[in-house]
């Protein structure tokens, strides 16, 4: 399955093809800002609108490894987690400083992907006759929140509960 790190990686990668690919994809006036119905309301130049995604993307990887790169250093005041009579423990703190960190990597492996959606819907709407998104910006956000909040569940219930002893 991998790595969580792994998937962050894997994301970032996929992230800079679909950047890639919308260099030589985007006509020259790129639709940048979309209403509730998913019609363009506001539009930019091609350059502006490659230079935000990549800084977009660059600043969401920065922040994603800066915050495992914290969490690795964090002393355990710092760490708040379900159970931290159990988890902030001496013989405890090196395990829960690592779910951590792979709880950060895969939320940032799946906002990587969403962002790559995103742009991928971008040049989509940019090269259609009807530049208009349509309701796919929604079912992505639904979805994503689905599987965020789905985790955090799991993480809160499960991931840091308190392992029988034994």
């Amino acid at each position: 399955m991998g790595s969580p790190r792994t998937w962050f990686a894997a994301s970032v990668a996929l992230y800079a093809a679909v950047w890639a690919w919308s260099w030589s994809r985007l006509p020259e006036r790129v639709p940048t800002h979309f209403g509730a119905g998913g019609d363009p309301d506001d539009w930019s130049s091609r350059a502006a609108a490659l230079w935000f995604t990549a800084l977009l993307g660059l600043g969401l990887v920065a922040v994603f490894a800066g915050s495992v790169w914290l969490v690795r250093r964090a002393g355990p005041d710092l760490i708040n987690v379900p159970n931290p009579h159990h988890w902030k423990r001496p013989e405890n703190i090196d395990r829960v400083r690592a779910l951590i960190a792979a709880d950060v990597w895969l939320l940032g492996a799946w906002t990587m992907l969403l962002l790559a959606a995103v742009d991928w819907l971008v040049v989509r709407a940019a090269t259609a006759a009807d530049p208009a998104l349509g309701p796919w910006p929604l079912v992505l956000l639904a979805g994503y929140l689905v599987v965020v909040l789905a985790r955090v569940w799991w993480t809160w219930t499960r991931r840091y509960a308190v392992p029988p002893s034994g």
